[in-house]
């Protein structure tokens, strides 16, 4: 009897978790609100699908960039606890010139995992390591 005591326990401390867990599953609205706070961007719609990087924002061929491709998917890792996506910005008027940035969520925190250029000069994305 104490034996399947335990076991009801166990499961339900388990259950605990993983609700907790899903709870704290970053979504695509979360991803956008750390891409602005840990990189020099400004969104220029709620889902960051045209983005201007650097101290100057204006709105010219030299820093804004649009959204072209990529993934969202939530169900990546054990039980679906994780979101990964991976987005290509092409370069305003210049398609040839684009970055990806792909990054994986989890509970709450996201890691970059590619961050990578081609031919277009990205330093203005200053990365804020102090937060992340």
């Amino acid at each position: 009897m104490r034996k399947k005591r335990y076991i009801i326990l166990g499961l339900f401390v388990i259950c605990i978790v993983v609700i907790t867990i899903y709870m704290k599953k970053p979504n695509n609205s979360e991803f956008v609100k750390w891409f602005k706070e840990s990189y020099n961007v400004r969104c220029e719609d709620a889902d960051c699908y045209v983005i201007n990087i650097g101290n100057q924002y204006e709105k010219t061929k030299d820093n804004r960039f649009y959204f072209a491709e990529g993934y969202y998917d939530n169900s990546i890792g054990l039980f679906a606890m994780a979101m990964q996506t991976k987005r290509v910005y092409r370069k305003v008027g210049e398609s040839n010139q684009f970055f990806i940035i792909e990054v994986k969520g989890f509970f709450g925190n996201f890691k970059v995992l590619e961050l990578r250029p081609n031919k277009v000069d990205i330093s203005q994305l200053e990365y804020d390591f102090k937060n992340n």
